[in-house]
């Protein structure tokens, strides 16, 4: 490597080289002068072969070694990464955690046009064959349930939201704001481990998969924690996050999700 001094233009003698330090002095003019990477200019190998040699680039070599930091030969015993999901927000410092998301899906409209539709076209057809009967009547009353049910559903799923947060030791899952089963609470000193799990619901003609958050208590039992979810990935991002916030060491449970 040979290096310019600035002022006089000449080149610097090796052994005014300080690779370590990036200083160098000129032996023409005695100026000293701090020099960068994109100031050495490769000049012969027998210059290479002496810079590796001197102390100060052992000791360089050897610094670098040192904090290079170890990686495992096999990359499945490196951890996993975890992006943040799409739509949901995080929260946290030391005191509190703070997971967040909406239920919004355009599906949610054709429950609502389906549930009013279903509705309109049962009472229109109770008003027309009305015979004064009320018993008679009844029965076709309580189909308008599934109507007002999936009206109410769909509505549901337009406006309500998910907040999952951990305050002075306690683990709270709300669903808000119109009322929806699945808020719960518990106490984290309760929990020891949390794990995704897979839920399969097969029907004549179609298959439909979920996953749920759960958690391992004290005494051993199981604990349904979130369930209802479409996306593995957000599960185990909520089991990541939650383990971490309560320093709970990831082991693996026996029937858990692992994709």
């Amino acid at each position: 490597m040979q290096i310019s001094c600035p002022s006089c233009k000449n080149p610097v003698m090796f052994e005014d080289i300080n690779h370590k330090k990036r200083i160098a002095k000129c032996a023409s003019c005695h100026e000293v002068f701090r020099f960068s990477e994109d100031d050495l200019t490769t000049t012969n190998s027998s210059h290479k072969a002496n810079e590796l040699d001197t102390p100060d680039a052992q000791e360089t070599k050897e610094e670098s070694h040192t904090k290079a930091p170890p990686r495992s030969a096999d990359p499945s015993q490196e951890p996993a990464l975890f992006a943040l999901p799409s739509g949901v927000t995080l929260q946290r410092d030391e005191q509190q955690l703070r997971i967040h998301w909406r239920w919004y899906t355009p599906v949610a409209y054709l429950m609502v046009f389906i549930g009013i539709a279903w509705n309109v076209s049962l009472l229109s057809m109770i008003w027309k064959t009305f015979s004064g009967d009320f018993i008679a009547e009844v029965v076709p009353c309580f189909f308008l349930v599934f109507g007002f049910g999936l009206i109410y559903a769909g509505i549901v799923f337009l406006v309500n939201e998910t907040t999952i947060s951990v305050q002075h030791k306690t683990l709270s899952i709300r669903h808000t704001p119109l009322p929806w089963s699945g808020n719960r609470t518990f106490s984290v000193d309760d929990l020891e481990q949390f794990f995704c799990k897979q839920h399969i619901c097969r029907k004549k003609r179609e298959t439909s998969v979920g996953y749920g958050l759960y958690a391992i208590s004290r005494n051993g039992k199981q604990i349904e924690i979130l369930n209802g979810i479409e996306d593995p990935e957000k599960v185990w991002f909520i089991e990541r996050i939650l383990e971490e916030h309560l320093g709970i060491a990831d082991q693996r449970v026996f029937g858990e999700y692992k994709g």
